[in-house]
């Protein structure tokens, strides 16, 4: 074992009546809902932003809950942020992309980007986690300015990427230029839900949270106080726009990871008995769709046997020390049942861990993993990745329901292999050929070239190449759609089919 626990006697002490105290909520929160389903007949439990309203009691115990999680929070993450601060603290600062310099020199977006781009940015919750400390889950929402008097906006779903461990949806600096264009061109709202992230989260508490997210869009549910209904307290919002949401007009797209979280979410939608909303069309881009993992020798380079993460060079020694690091303090936190639940993380913070878990093969075990508490039974389509999830539940699903869906990724991308796409692509052709069995609801473009390619040199400068075949991960941020057919080719087809009322 390299790894000890770091907190003093007192401290430990604190976190074992912690867990106590979190072992007897979760037993009075069974306690409350079983008294009141006997009462009202039924066997479920109410919407979580009506708890207030409908189950006061069970509010209470959320809100020590989280009154706890606040106090112990510090306590519980400084050791993952000290083995996410790594390799160094200046390669995890929080605005090493905002803007970016040296070789991240390419990431020349400022905090105020959505503000130029032509956004106002607001931000509620749309859940809280079934985790202890029922984290809040946070949902960004842009709307454009300027909006016409009456407009009926359309609405767009962006599911931000990072490996599952880094990312939010507030975070500019992953966005496409593309589509925050596009969307500004078509007058129409984006909305970006976060969700829990690793090594702390599995898939799991992604897939409650993103039924939850669904549920919260369908019913119109708000955690605002005043409010019972998120889409008015996003028009009271100021400045204050005249202007309705045309909510069965959505356009989901996902980014990286993001399009893993977008699958799970079209599916769990689509899903015989679920919220089976209309969804007019999808696009992912280059999607980690399976498990992310890679093996050292495709990642390390070939003279000197080490891998290259954030510019500098690490032996597989130290990666896999790193890895068994992560792995005790996960370990312990999940027999005490204390593992904290992460909402969000701004890249570099987090990244550390998808890389290191990524290249020692172990990022599929955390993410699978079961919480020691409360030991639900086990339902193994939310621990499958999303070509396993299509593959699987063929049968469980409304096919008419699935979305027409682009797809672009790029030949050489070193981080989620083009053949697991290839993969999916042939699963959805397969499994569901009514429909996909055709280029007008299914396209999938392997990008071979780009135009333009820009990289940055550690001097903070620039450099451009023309006709790059580099077309590797995360490639599409600030390219200029004049110049890039596949580009204009995607968001013209995805276009074509987001439909307005207006």
């Amino acid at each position: 074992m390299t790894w000890t626990p770091p907190w003093t006697s007192k401290e430990m002490k604190a976190l074992i009546k912690l867990q106590e105290r979190n072992e007897n909520r979760e037993k009075e929160l069974d306690k409350i809902f079983g008294r009141l389903n006997k009462t009202s007949g039924t066997d479920s439990r109410p919407y979580k932003w009506n708890w207030p309203n409908e189950a006061p009691e069970a509010a209470k115990v959320v809100e020590d809950a989280q009154e706890d999680a606040a106090d112990y929070q510090d306590m519980l993450e400084k050791e993952l942020a000290r083995l996410y601060t790594w390799p160094s603290p200046e390669l995890t600062d929080r605005k090493i992309f905002l803007p970016g310099k040296g070789v991240f020199a390419t990431f020349n977006r400022k905090d105020t980007w959505f503000d130029d781009m032509g956004f106002y940015q607001f931000q509620t919750d749309y859940t809280f986690s079934d985790n202890w400390d029922k984290e809040m889950m946070p949902v960004t929402i842009l709307v454009p300015k300027d909006l016409p008097v009456g407009h009926k906006a359309p609405v767009m779903w962006f599911f931000h990427g990072g490996g599952y461990c880094t990312g939010a949806g507030d975070f500019p600096a992953w966005y496409s230029q593309t589509a925050i264009s596009r969307a500004k061109a078509k007058k129409a709202i984006i909305i970006a839900p976060d969700y829990p992230l690793g090594p702390e989260g599995n898939y799991k508490d992604i897939v409650e949270c993103l039924r939850d997210f669904l549920v919260w869009y369908k019913e119109d549910g708000c955690f605002e106080p005043g409010f019972t209904k998120w889409t008015e307290w996003l028009y009271r919002q100021k400045p204050v726009q005249n202007f309705t949401i045309d909510k069965n007009h959505v356009y989901v797209e996902g980014e990286s990871a993001g399009g893993q979280a977008a699958v799970t979410a079209l599916w769990l939608n689509a899903t015989k008995g679920g919220p089976n909303l209309p969804i007019d069309v999808a696009l992912l881009r280059y999607p980690m769709i399976a498990h992310y993992k890679r093996k050292w020798d495709k990642c390390a380079d070939k003279k000197n046997g080490k891998v290259n993460y954030m510019g500098l060079w690490f032996t597989k020694d130290e990666v896999l020390k790193r890895e068994a690091d992560i792995a005790e303090l996960i370990k312990w936190l999940e027999s005490h049942s204390l593992v904290p639940t992460c909402s969000s993380r701004w890249p570099s913070k987090g990244m550390a861990f998808a890389f290191i878990l990524f290249v020692t093969e172990k990022w599929q075990s955390y993410l699978q993993r079961q919480h020691d508490f409360p030991k639900a039974e086990r339902d193994e389509i939310d621990y499958m990745d999303g070509i396993e999830r299509a593959n699987s539940t063929q049968s469980r699903v409304l096919h008419e329901r699935l979305p027409p869906m682009y797809i672009f990724h790029g030949w050489n991308d070193p981080n989620c292999p083009v053949e697991d796409t290839e993969k999916f692509v042939r699963v959805l052709r397969t499994k569901y050929p009514e429909r996909y069995n055709n280029n007008e609801n299914l396209r999938f473009d392997i990008v071979k070239k780009l135009a333009v390619r820009k990289s940055g040199n550690p001097d903070g400068s620039i450099a451009i190449e023309r006709d790059s075949d580099k077309v590797m991960h995360g490639f599409d941020y600030w390219l200029d759609e004049s110049k890039e057919k596949f580009l204009r080719d995607a968001y013209d087809w995805v276009g074509d089919r987001w439909k307005t009322s207006s």
